[in-house]
């Protein structure tokens, strides 16, 4: 798209709206959190890149949270850049839980404008439900569908962890320390990703990834995304 607004003779057409929703891993603690070094914020760069050619009344960009903390030179630079361009920026930070979902997802979004935007004043939050909120209800819809066909057996080098699991646990913390009492369920080295948990009952669920992170807070089984 960007060498496509790089050549002069392609006309412009005009957009309202521009968003864009780089790659995290420079910044989330489930990449490698390069932070400023990672090549792949050459993505951000192409952002501002498409925003600078077609400037859109709008320009939205979203990440998670850290990219604010630890990449606040790179927001610094875009939020000069913008001003430039005669665009209004401002930095928004939110959680998808205070807005009613069923997760914890902590978000960062700078939005620039060339219009002037009134935001709705503060309102106290209404907290997302719970996981056991969440099953009771599923459970309960007459359109649950059946999943037995997908393939969420727990992975053989935690299966036998089940009763040193409950709920809210995570994973990989139980199954170091077996390691380091020399238990012999789990082997003497290697281990589970560090976001494989089981979920809480009475707490709402963490950020659902397209793996294989979360198990089922009262059944021993992987819960997928779906």
């Amino acid at each position: 798209l960007v060498e496509t607004y790089q050549k002069p003779s392609v006309g412009y057409p005009f957009v309202d709206v521009i968003y864009g929703n780089p790659p995290c891993s420079a910044f989330s603690q489930a990449g490698q959190r390069r932070h400023l070094a990672d090549p792949i914020l050459d993505d951000w760069r192409d952002w501002r890149d498409v925003v600078t050619a077609m400037k859109p009344q709008i320009a939205i960009i979203e990440c998670v949270q850290q990219a604010w903390t630890m990449g606040r030179p790179l927001i610094d630079e875009f939020c000069a850049d913008l001003k430039k361009l005669h665009y209004k920026p401002y930095v928004l930070l939110s959680n998808s839980w205070l807005h009613g979902a069923p997760q914890v997802r902590s978000r960062f979004q700078l939005l620039a404008s060339r219009l002037e935007l009134k935001f709705p004043e503060p309102t106290e939050a209404e907290a997302g439900p719970t996981v056991r909120q969440v099953l009771r209800e599923l459970y309960a819809s007459p359109h649950r569908r059946d999943f037995s066909d997908l393939k969420l057996q727990i992975k053989p080098g935690i299966r036998a962890l089940d009763k040193d699991c409950p709920p809210g646990t995570h994973v990989r913390k139980v199954f170091k320390k077996l390691q380091a009492a020399g238990d012999a369920r789990v082997k003497p080295t290697g281990g589970p990703s560090y976001v494989v948990q089981r979920l809480p009952l009475d707490r709402p669920a963490g950020v659902f990834t397209g793996a294989m992170d979360f198990i089922h807070p009262t059944e021993w089984r992987y819960l997928d995304p779906q």
